[in-house]
């Protein structure tokens, strides 16, 4: 199965590995090897964002945010996930093409990203939808504080596509 999955991703073909993925899903031996089978999962994700057309890239920051928490957030996790994650040759080598061809795409993201953060910065940075770190008090929490009682919990350093690994374990 893992051999196969390897394969179909190496040639670009996803809908065999995604129906891969799904006999590797439904194998009596998936749960011992569930990491694995997410690793399969990530990288059909990751194949899938691949072949879909890129969206137009908005200049402003509000659009751009919004793209992340959205759509690029899960790729970031599934790039994560899937880094050096793998002893299986095939895999590793498919999974190694697989997240070059996805930096490549997410650099260009990334460097439109910065853009509109400079423009956003240079221009006062007064846009409503957006918060900086400061703000969050009193915008925020403040309000809540009036009518509820509150436990602030900070997760210094937790990006958005790590902390969509958490939110399953959240709920």
């Amino acid at each position: 199965g893992l051999g196969l999955l390897a394969d179909h991703l190496k040639s670009g073909s996803l809908e065999p590995g995604a129906r891969i993925l799904e006999r590797l899903r439904a194998h009596l031996d998936a749960d011992r090897r569930s990491l694995e089978v997410e690793q399969a999962e990530m990288a059909v994700r990751l194949a899938r964002y691949l072949q879909a057309p890129e969206p137009s890239i908005h200049p402003e920051l509000t659009s751009q945010a919004q793209d992340y928490v959205e759509r690029l957030s899960f790729v970031d996790w599934a790039r994560s996930r899937l880094a050096g994650s793998t002893t299986h040759p095939g895999l590793q080598a498919a999974y190694s093409r697989l997240l070059t061809e996805v930096l490549g795409r997410r650099e260009i993201s990334n460097q439109s990203f910065a853009d509109a953060l400079r423009s956003w910065h240079e221009g006062g940075a007064s846009n409503r939808e957006l918060l900086v770190g400061e703000e969050f008090l009193p915008v925020v929490l403040a309000p809540l504080l009036k009518h509820h009682r509150v436990l602030l919990v900070v997760l210094d350093g937790c990006g958005l596509s790590s902390l969509r690994e958490l939110f399953p374990s959240l709920e």
